[in-house]
């Protein structure tokens, strides 16, 4: 990892609803962080996507829709379908009081891959402008379901095409390099402005991920520092019903 400098975007303090419901107040410090350069999940390669698990609140009897699946003209992987929060009679019956979320999560980690040696999570990606959330289960957490882990949110810039789910084919140097800190400047560092074309590097420390519980903020929140994960994923959880969309090439540290 080459140094980067100063961090030079902000966590948007937006609450997807349940799933992140505190906890950005207490990540009030700016960080300098290293550039990623391991290489975790390659989404240019279909078997990577293959391996991930795809879940909605359809295991809650919710009406979101939602799949992921590679793209051959961009070679990457496409998460997208439509965000549903109605909460049914039928649900309401089951003591569901919330709806509306669609996820993606890694079914390992790769064993090469050591996280106390890196210090960032960076995702080269591009949507509709919608918040999403990284989320990261720790080995030494898991308890076979996915109630304890730790959470960023991120926000990549939406694309300026009318239909998201048909972008155009991206240049190869049409890259935005985006990092995340709670001042209120931006400075993207543009090697080629293509538009609709343009992926984005987004890079999010260790210490921006809070640790979460149930869904929500932790009683004794702690940071993410790096310790071995049983798995990696997204989530979709905005509390806007609608279409979304997110093209991902890869996810490094």
């Amino acid at each position: 990892m080459s140094h980067l400098g100063k961090i030079i975007r902000k966590i948007p303090s937006l609450n997807p609803g349940a799933v992140i419901k505190e906890g950005l107040d207490m990540l009030e410090n700016e960080f300098v962080v290293n550039r990623a350069d391991k290489i975790i999940f390659d989404f240019r390669d279909p078997r990577t996507i293959s391996s991930f698990n795809l879940n909605t609140d359809t295991d809650i009897k919710g009406n979101t829709t939602a799949s992921f699946q590679f793209n051959n003209q961009n070679i990457s992987g496409v998460f997208k379908g439509n965000l549903d929060s109605n909460v049914s009679a039928e649900m309401s019956k089951s003591k569901v009081v919330k709806s509306g979320f669609a996820a993606i999560r890694s079914s390992q980690i790769p064993e090469d891959v050591d996280m106390e040696k890196h210090d960032s999570i960076e995702i080269r990606c591009r949507g509709d402008g919608r918040t999403w959330v990284m989320n990261l289960l720790p080995i030494d957490k898991y308890d076979g379901t996915n109630s304890r882990m730790f959470q960023a949110v991120f926000t990549p810039p939406r694309l300026l095409s009318s239909s998201p789910s048909s972008p155009s084919s991206p240049s190869p140097s049409s890259t935005t390099s985006t990092t995340l800190t709670n001042d209120n400047k931006e400075d993207n560092k543009i090697t080629n402005k293509t538009n609709e074309q343009q992926w984005t590097d987004i890079i999010i420390p260790y210490n921006k991920f809070f640790s979460s519980y149930m869904g929500g903020k932790d009683k004794n929140p702690f940071l993410y520092e790096g310790q071995p994960l049983v798995g990696l994923g997204l989530l979709m959880a905005e509390r806007i019903d609608g279409p979304f969309y997110l093209e991902i090439q890869y996810i490094r540290a």
